[in-house]
């Protein structure tokens, strides 16, 4: 009888019970997405001497340059795709990015790269990096004269750091 008693009080106390709800926000932030504008080729100029090897600084006026532009205080990884020949229709023109050959600027501070690897980058507070890409050309002494071209594709995204 006791027993029968008991199990109808926690029955009967556990359908008592207030229930209590509540709730949280939701949020969700949009980055503005990176943009990539090419500031200037990278040009080796119309005076190249077949066997000899003419190399392009990066921080020259005739290095490849882009301006990013993303959220400031966020980090991007940088991957360029890089040819190792500029070409003139069949002809082949050997050339070569050395590990020094990336520059990363964001206002007064440069910082070196290897073109040939990933790079990683935070954006200042004005949300503009410069990236400065210098090279090398190593012509054989049997080069074909002519203009030889190639391209550079930039990669850019945001890391979530």
């Amino acid at each position: 009888k006791y027993f029968l008693s008991f199990i109808l009080m926690i029955v009967i106390s556990n359908s008592c019970i207030s229930q209590i709800s509540g709730y949280v926000q939701i949020k969700a932030g949009v980055l503005d997405p990176v943009s990539v504008i090419n500031t200037r080729n990278l040009n080796f100029g119309e005076n190249i001497f077949p066997g000899l090897k003419m190399s392009v600084d990066k921080s020259s006026e005739n290095a490849a340059s882009f301006i990013i532009g993303g959220e400031a205080g966020k980090q991007i990884s940088l991957t360029l795709t890089l040819p190792s020949y500029l070409n003139n229709g069949s002809s082949e023109l050997p050339l070569i990015f050395n590990p020094d050959d990336g520059e990363i600027v964001s206002g007064d501070t440069r910082i070196t790269f290897n073109p040939n690897a990933t790079a990683y980058s935070i954006f200042p507070s004005s949300g503009i990096l410069s990236i400065n890409i210098g090279a090398s050309v190593n012509p054989r002494d049997s080069q074909e004269p002519g203009i030889y071209s190639g391209h550079i594709t930039i990669h850019i995204q945001y890391t979530g750091n």
